[in-house]
């Protein structure tokens, strides 16, 4: 069994394994921060969003990896953003995204949540 794994793992091209072995840290990556979310009690240890944890952390090793590809980084530094995108998932790539748009002034800032002299202030 050992034989056929390593036959069909050498048989893939380096790109792929690449690719694998980001997913796997991603995957890793999302699983802890799962327990942190069951740890602080705002989600059950098995349920379905654990489904939606793999989807993010496939699309994550793929972020990661097109990215690595695109800054030409070396494979460590190339983990070690996977890791990161991962830990943050669609929503914190995304407030990180557009918030480097708005210091860089292609997107407004966002408003006050409480302008002056709104009623709510007093």
């Amino acid at each position: 069994m050992e034989r056929l794994l390593a036959s069909i793992w050498n048989g893939l091209p380096a790109s792929v394994q690449w690719l694998a072995a980001l997913a796997v840290a991603a995957a890793l990556t999302r699983l802890a921060w799962h327990g942190e979310q069951v740890r602080r009690h705002k989600r059950d240890c098995l349920s379905w969003l654990l489904l939606y944890e793999l989807v993010t952390a496939a699309a994550m090793a793929i972020v990661g990896g097109g990215v690595s590809e695109y800054f030409d980084l070396k494979p460590l530094v190339a983990a070690g953003v996977t890791v990161i995108l991962a830990w943050f998932g669609f929503t914190g790539v995304q407030v990180l995204f557009v918030r480097a748009l708005q210091k860089r002034g292609v997107l407004p800032p966002d408003p006050p949540v409480n302008p002056p002299g709104n009623p709510s202030n007093l």
